[in-house]
């Protein structure tokens, strides 16, 4: 059982008191215990793969992409721009609702703590 640390088909949301870094710490160690299946917080029980195609590669793309621009000092607005279109995980569902907003917050977050 993973809890809210993965989400299947669905794209996960970071909350302003999330932290998107910190969570793909966890999902990565997690990921080290090599588990058969996974009961996720949100989505069906899945294998490895779909966890990591789900949730561990949208956390890995919104970390490394926010720590860039925010060591770039391009500012929030710039990033939901360039992170805003991620076609990659458009199939996962809320990610029209959601996506745009978790660049936006874990930007906010990663940029206070730099």
């Amino acid at each position: 059982f993973s809890g809210d640390h993965v989400y299947v088909d669905r794209v996960l949301g970071i909350l302003p008191q999330s932290n998107a870094e910190t969570w793909l710490v966890a999902f990565n160690a997690l990921k080290a215990l090599q588990p058969v299946l996974i009961v996720p917080g949100h989505g069906s029980v899945a294998n490895l793969a779909k966890a990591q195609a789900d949730t561990g590669d949208y956390l890995a793309f919104i970390v490394s992409g926010v720590k860039a621009l925010a060591e770039d000092m391009a500012g929030v607005d710039e990033a939901v721009t360039r992170l805003g279109n991620a076609p990659q995980f458009a199939r996962l569902a809320n990610f029209d609702e959601l996506h745009r907003g978790n660049v936006s917050r874990a930007y906010l977050r990663i940029e206070a703590e730099q």
